[in-house]
């Protein structure tokens, strides 16, 4: 039987109508003042997704007991920059599930869902213009053996149904574990748990493939998260069995040079913050 292996149980979404995508454990919605209106969590123990409207001080009122059931083991959740539709990464299941978003935020599973993705689907990111969403499979990592791969689907704006793109599933380097995509959706990014790289990946603005350009290591194993800054100039990468973080600079081809003696150390490093 298959055993979940990832370092998170909870995963939580803010989606975000019309802007580039937030953390991937936070994905929200708002409205034309940018103000995050609705926030979803993954509850891996149950199966289900936990649906909230942000109030005026910040806190989260719940729209209901969960009680939306995603595949087995949900890991990650990624909504659409409009808003429309939100994927939850099951990864117990292998599969995606999929969501329209509602006026109200809730959620309603849509007909054609779930689709197949591969070993061990854990993170899901949707690239900024809401055409594509990709996923990693961390296969050995989560939830049986390989050394896993990428997966990449065609959003229909229209049913939000995922239809693979050209040459899906994608190799990777050993367990691919999250990904994040550039503000323009030319290139994303890969951090490779066992491999303690970050591969780089053009993305065609037609079909959406995926294309390597470049494979980088981190200085360190256990390659688990990495974010963008806001502005799409830096890489960071969580090296969790380094105990510490690389960084490197993106240069206009996508490509990255690494920042030296950046290498902040930790002791026991963790973060639950997926971009």
């Amino acid at each position: 039987m298959k055993s979940v292996r990832s370092v998170s149980a909870v995963t939580l979404c803010l989606v975000v109508f019309g802007f580039v995508a937030l953390p991937h454990q936070a994905q929200a919605q708002s409205n034309g003042n940018r103000r995050v209106e609705f926030v979803y969590a993954v509850n891996q123990d149950s199966n289900t997704i936990s649906e909230f409207k942000r109030v005026g001080n910040g806190s989260l009122m719940p729209l209901g007991t969960p009680s939306l059931t995603t595949g087995t083991a949900p890991t990650g959740v990624a909504a659409t920059p409009t808003g429309t539709f939100a994927y939850v990464a099951n990864v117990l299941s292998d599969d995606v599930s999929g969501y329209r978003i509602n006026p109200d935020g809730t959620l309603s599973s849509l007909a054609v869902s779930p689709f197949p993705a591969g070993s061990g689907p854990d993170w899901v990111t949707v690239d900024p213009t809401g055409r594509f969403l990709y996923v990693t499979n961390c296969a050995a990592l989560c939830s049986g053996a390989g050394q896993g791969n990428l997966s990449g689907y065609a959003i229909n704006k229209s049913t939000g149904a995922l239809v693979p793109v050209p040459g899906s599933p994608f190799p990777a380097e050993q367990i691919p574990y999250a990904i994040t995509i550039d503000l323009t959706g030319s290139y994303a990014y890969v951090a490779n748990y066992s491999s303690g790289s970050v591969s780089v990946f053009a993305i065609d603005q037609t079909t959406g493939s995926l294309s390597p350009i470049q494979n980088v290591s981190t200085g360190g194993l256990g390659s688990l998260y990495l974010t963008l800054d806001p502005q799409g100039r830096f890489l960071y990468v969580v090296n969790t069995q380094a105990d510490n973080i690389a960084a490197f600079a993106v240069g206009s081809n996508g490509q990255l040079t690494a920042v030296p003696r950046f290498a902040v150390s930790f002791r026991g490093l963790y973060t639950g913050n997926r971009c």
